[in-house]
Parts: structure tokens; sequence; C-alpha cells
């Protein structure tokens, strides 16, 4: 992770075209994840709540908790992935120190609940779905303002 260590990124083309080429394929990543999250589990309370607990009436089972298990631990990997890397562009070429610090901080306060509030959902109350699609909503809007800001400053220093 050379860019870590060298702020000077536009002196140096190849490196300026990977960070460009990294910051495109978390934009990919990021709009295939909630392309899937869509799918899997819903991206609305309704659909999260009849994946989560199933429903009698419609005679669809709950989601089987090693199933919650595997989505969490997946989505752990991956979000740990994409902020470590994509915090550490954004720090570098992002705009002012303040914004920088809250941008990152929030888009990783927001993944890290929106890990958590899928147990709480399942072990304590189905508002906590609430939770769970307002952070995993909120963590992909600021890792793709990250990305988008880093993709600007990397092409208009």
């Amino acid at each position: 992770m050379k860019f870590t260590l060298n702020n000077d990124h536009q002196q140096d083309r190849l490196m300026n075209s990977l960070l460009t080429g990294l910051m495109l394929f978390i934009l990919l990543f990021l709009s295939f994840d909630l392309l899937f999250k869509s799918e899997q589990i819903g991206l609305s309370y309704a659909t999260m709540s009849t994946t989560l607990f199933g429903d009698e009436e419609a005679y669809l089972d709950p989601l089987p908790f090693t199933s919650l298990l595997e989505i969490i631990h997946a989505d752990t990997f991956f979000a740990m992935m994409i902020l470590l890397t994509l915090g550490a562009v954004y720090g570098r070429v992002g705009h002012t120190k303040r914004a920088r610090v809250i941008l990152i901080n929030i888009t990783m306060v927001s993944a890290l609940l929106s890990i958590i509030t899928p147990l709480l959902a399942y072990y304590y109350s189905p508002l906590f779905i609430w939770f769970w699609l307002f952070s995993l909503l909120l963590w992909h809007a600021g890792a793709i303002a990250m990305s988008l800001i880093s993709l600007w400053r990397l092409q208009h220093p």
C-alpha cells in the first residue's frame, strides 16, 4: 500500500492510475453489494422482516441462524477491506482534515452498526431492522461518496 506512505500521488502516474482503478472497482463492488442485498434480504423494512422472521401466511420460512451468521461474516470481511483501502486513499486526497475525519468515522460506525444490528433484530426486537436498514444504506452512501470524491481529486488535483 505505497499510497499510504507517499502523499504525492500526482507525480507518480502509475500510482494515480492504480488508485483510479481501485476507486472504480470499489464503486462497482458497492453497487453490486446493494443489488445483492436487495435480492438476498431486501432493502425495506417489510422485506427484511420477512427474510429474517419468515411469513406464515405466505409459507416463507425464517432465515436460519447459520445463514444470518454467513451474511454477517462476509459483510464483516468486505466492509473491513473496503473501508481500510478507501479510508487510506480518501484520507490522502480528500478535502479538509475535518471533513475527512467526519466522513470516514460516520461511514465506519454505520458499517459496524450494519453488521451488529441484524443480530439485535434477530434476538431482541424487530425494531432493530430500521437501524439495520438505515446503517446499511448510510455506510454504502458514505463509501460511495468517499469513492467519488477520491476519483474526482485524483483526476483534478
